[in-house]
């Protein structure tokens, strides 16, 4: 009996081609080679998802919203619904179990109506008001301007479309700005987005803080310390009227006309600023010889006071009337620069 071998050689074998595999072959070895691909990838390690912090009634609702969406899009639909309950907690969970708002699919209508239950202290038509009110502090920049903008925006125009809430950030934006140099940009070409005019008016601030550096002024969103090098401003002292308190303004010799004489003769009054100390006994008494003629000196008023030129103008000061060698009497008030002028003659004591 003779055994017929197989063929040997590489010539006498013949491979199928591609052509002569059956033509549901290749697509079930492309789906198996796909699977194997996304096995491969979703067994590497990767970093764990941050679980948003669980929101009470009085938290930031926006910060709280944006993460659990963020948080949502790891997971199926069909546990959207747990996952939102689950982040939840105190009243906030009881209203919105009762509400069965998450019975139905989780949706960004779903989250507005959420937002309606959790985050409405106030009505709309309040919001809308603070909204309009609004302007730019003057050590608040651009951005932050805007982000509080937008978080009364979204309180108080919660029908409207995000471009449509933009546009109104936009008008009050450009009400609100206290920028004066965006302000005459703005008035002679109107911005169209609102980034462009948050780009447009942060780069007026920066352009202004650097001119005012650079001018030694004091800018407004930098504290009066940080200019290092810039000298302070000193008014010039003034010779006339400065006096240190606790001294007289004017100590005359006996004999000696002082400078807020009045026109009665032998007038024993002598002026002295509010606050100034009583003389000694053993000082001399100060009288002053005038003439019948009016005086062209002011009237005996407080010589801090500015534009005491008219006789019937009242002011505040404190006169000593000169009795005796140690005698004084204080009269202290509000009173006709005239009247007292209008003392006469030595006051007798017992």
């Amino acid at each position: 009996m003779k055994i017929q071998g197989k063929p040997s050689g590489d010539s006498e074998r013949s491979p199928k081609s591609e052509a002569d595999l059956p033509s549901d072959v290749m697509p079930a070895l492309i789906s198996i080679l796909d699977r194997l691909s996304t096995y491969s990838q979703s067994s590497k390690p990767c970093p764990p998802i941050p679980i948003p912090e669980k929101f009470v009634i009085g938290n930031n609702y926006n910060r709280w919203e944006k993460q659990t969406q963020i948080y949502l899009r790891h997971f199926p639909h069909e546990k959207h619904a747990d996952l939102v309950y689950s982040l939840l907690t105190g009243e906030a969970f009881d209203i919105v179990s009762e509400s069965r708002i998450l019975d139905d699919e989780v949706t960004d209508d779903t989250f507005k109506r959420i937002r309606q239950l959790l985050d409405t202290p106030k009505l709309a038509i309040e919001y809308r008001r603070e909204f309009h009110s609004r302007r730019q502090l003057a050590d608040e920049n651009v951005r932050a301007y805007v982000r509080t903008l937008r978080h009364l925006a979204d309180r108080a125009f919660p029908n409207l479309s995000t471009s449509e809430r933009d546009r109104r950030i936009l008008e009050q934006l450009v009400e609100g700005t206290s920028s004066t140099s965006a302000q005459k940009e703005f008035y002679l070409q109107h911005p169209e987005e609102l980034n462009e005019a948050v780009e447009r008016v942060e780069l007026l601030e920066r352009r202004d803080a650097a001119i005012a550096r650079q001018r030694g002024e004091h800018s407004p969103h930098t504290p009066y310390s940080f200019h290092v090098g810039t000298p302070r401003y000193a008014p010039p002292r003034s010779t006339a009227n400065s006096r240190r308190p606790g001294r007289w303004t004017w100590r005359g010799r006996r004999g000696q006309r002082g400078p807020w004489s009045g026109t009665r003769r032998d007038s024993q009054i002598a002026c002295v600023g509010a606050g100034h100390r009583q003389p000694e006994p053993d000082e001399p008494n100060h009288t002053y010889e005038q003439s019948s003629a009016p005086s062209n000196n002011p009237p005996c008023t407080d010589p801090t006071d500015e534009g005491a030129d008219n006789w019937n103008e009242k002011k505040t000061y404190r006169t000593f009337a000169v009795v005796g060698a140690n005698t004084w009497l204080t009269t202290e008030g509000t009173l006709d620069a005239r009247l007292a002028l209008a003392i006469s003659g030595p006051v007798q004591t017992d």
